[in-house]
């Protein structure tokens, strides 16, 4: 009982968080006001989050992915859908 309730408070508190070149790293990292910086937003994820990274053109940012997920709640980062 209780490995369930940690499973389902885990699934709650996953997120989707949004990065935009027009963005800044004090905003809370939702769609309507993203992150500015992918390392910024690949540090602030957790087991089940997923960070969409919007269109536009981020330099030479260089992002180091040290940490995972787990089974049950990968961590994902993706690129904006087109269109």
């Amino acid at each position: 009982m209780l490995s369930l309730m940690l499973v389902v408070v885990g699934l709650l508190e996953a997120g989707t968080y949004y990065v935009s070149t027009s963005g800044d790293d004090s905003w809370p990292g939702t769609s309507s006001s993203p992150w500015r910086h992918i390392s910024y937003g690949v540090g602030k994820l957790g087991p089940g989050d997923t960070l969409v990274v919007l269109a536009g053109n981020y330099g030479d940012e260089q992002v180091n992915v040290n940490f995972g997920g787990r089974p049950d709640a990968p961590i994902v980062i993706r690129g904006e859908p087109p269109g």
